[in-house]
């Protein structure tokens, strides 16, 4: 069965593997299509059968470029990669879905859940699975307070905001460890 698949964030490093893995598969034939907001590499792009810049995420354009895309490209499975970008096309799913596009995303209650990483590691923790050692903190005072409650300066002490994307806002705290 063939399957148009557009994808996002193609100029990322995981987005070769993705390709890599779809392709692979026994059960579909994957036509893989791509976006990104930036340019991407010719040797990434040579993955796809057709690739396009469109504006990023959180751009009011994001939307419609997309949906011109999947109606010209006949996509069938649309899967948005960013954080933005899924907030963006949660907000307008219906859109998607008169185009027949299937999206692979959650509801904008789940999306919102998974956007906070206390909440997540709160709930992963509660349901038994297990989860490295973490505190969440409201204020500088409870960043502080958690840091020396792991070791802090004796042990490296990690710190991200709980909102973060990828490695944004992350702090390494080096300890002599």
């Amino acid at each position: 069965m063939d399957i148009k698949f557009l994808m996002t964030c193609i100029g990322g490093t995981l987005s070769r593997v993705l390709v890599q893995n779809l392709l692979a598969s026994d059960y579909f034939n994957y036509k893989i299509y791509g976006v990104d907001a930036g340019e991407v590499p010719e040797d990434t792009r040579k993955l796809f059968l057709n690739t396009e810049i469109v504006p990023n995420g959180n751009d009011d354009e994001y939307v419609n470029k997309v949906l011109h895309l999947i109606e010209i490209w006949g996509i069938d499975v649309f899967w948005p990669a960013s954080d933005d970008e899924v907030q963006m096309v949660s907000a307008h799913r219906l859109k998607f879905e008169n185009l027949n596009c299937h999206v692979l995303i959650g509801s904008m209650e789940v999306i919102s859940k998974l956007n906070d990483k206390g909440e997540v590691y709160d709930a992963l923790n509660k349901s038994g699975i297990y989860v490295p050692p973490y505190a969440v903190g409201k204020n500088e005072v409870d960043v502080w307070k958690a840091m020396c409650e792991f070791g802090y300066p004796n042990r490296t002490v990690v710190v991200k905001p709980t909102n973060g994307r990828g490695n944004r806002g992350l702090n390494i705290f080096l300890g002599h460890d």
